[in-house]
């Protein structure tokens, strides 16, 4: 299928300063074969008046209405909404470099793209190497340092709606990550590209800024780490894994949301983790939680940013080192 239909879906809520940016954007793509589901989430503003002129004058555009229920429910009205062969997702106050649709790589399970972070007048692009894989897909997804948030990615609508994908409703944090690893279980191909052409704004008072109700944050780690469990059947890679993942999640939570190891261990999750420390690794987090903490940053970082690099393995986050 040489020019197959791409559905944007683009979920807002009181977005009113910055939603015509975001869909002037998206009409100037010079790959001009798409639709564009406007999911309107409730919003107070003038948010709704917005999507309905510009439905008014392109008929690419599609506009849904619904009472405020969160984003998650809101992305998934856009998927039962959704015509396309392919399947996008843009965040109303971000915007699109004009070769953005252009950018992907079309007949791949997931193409994925970096993006241009946008902080004040500056502007970071966050790239990667680009490569291409028919094996392993969900290991070569997992194993990156591929952003988990659902833009710069397209996926196949046959595959969503096969599996009954969706995004989990009541969860304000992680969401993304969840509906991807759904999702990464049934490819069987991926390419990534070194292009940014997707423009996102961090601003102050961002969901991701805030500190997060401790009973939902463990609630979603034990869904993550089911469905990781779900995505690898490989026991020696799986314990590798999750050792990785543990001490990702003790200092991440020590340092992001400053919960204490009493707080932490007072949930399964608790437990679950502290299985996959090695005998050092659990005498460190007896003796001195943050110290530990900081061991663990480290030691993620020096395989990530040098071990990898020096030893020219990209594809793995060299678990077996």
């Amino acid at each position: 299928m040489d020019n197959p239909l791409i559905s944007i879906i683009v979920p807002a809520y009181n977005v009113e300063r910055y939603l015509t940016v975001c869909l002037s954007s998206i009409e100037k793509q010079t790959y001009q074969n798409f639709e564009v589901i406007l999911i309107d989430d409730g919003s107070k503003d003038s948010t709704g008046d917005i999507c309905d002129a510009i439905a008014a004058k392109d008929n690419r555009f599609k506009v849904i209405h619904q009472k405020n229920q969160g984003v998650s429910a809101a992305r998934n009205a856009g998927i039962r909404a959704a015509n396309g062969d392919y399947i996008c997702f843009v965040d109303s106050d971000d915007k699109l470099q004009k070769d953005f649709l252009k950018g992907f790589e079309l007949n791949y399970d997931i193409s994925i793209q970096g993006y241009l972070l946008q902080e004040g007048e500056k502007k970071i692009p966050i790239s990667y190497r680009e490569f291409l894989s028919f094996d392993n897909v969900a290991k070569v997804y997992c194993l990156n340092d591929i952003h988990s948030a659902p833009f710069s990615k397209l996926c196949k609508t046959e595959i969503i709606n096969r599996n009954n994908i969706h995004f989990p409703e009541g969860i304000s944090f992680s969401e993304d990550t969840i509906f991807f690893l759904q999702y990464i279980k049934f490819c069987k191909s991926i390419h990534v590209s070194e292009n940014c052409n997707y423009v996102y704004y961090k601003r102050e008072g961002s969901l991701t800024a805030k500190h997060h109700n401790v009973e939902m944050l463990m609630k979603k780690e034990d869904m993550l780490f089911s469905l990781y469990d779900e995505l690898f059947l490989d026991r020696s890679f799986k314990k590798k894994f999750f050792h990785e993942l543990s001490l990702f999640i003790l200092y991440k939570y020590y340092f992001n949301e400053k919960l204490t190891l009493k707080c932490i261990m007072s949930f399964p999750l608790g437990d679950i983790v502290k299985g996959y420390l090695s005998y050092f690794e659990a005498i460190l987090l007896e003796v001195s939680f943050p110290i530990f903490c900081y061991y663990a940053l480290y030691r993620r970082r020096v395989k990530r940013k040098i071990l990898r690099q020096f030893l020219g393995r990209y594809e793995t986050t060299l678990l077996n080192i």
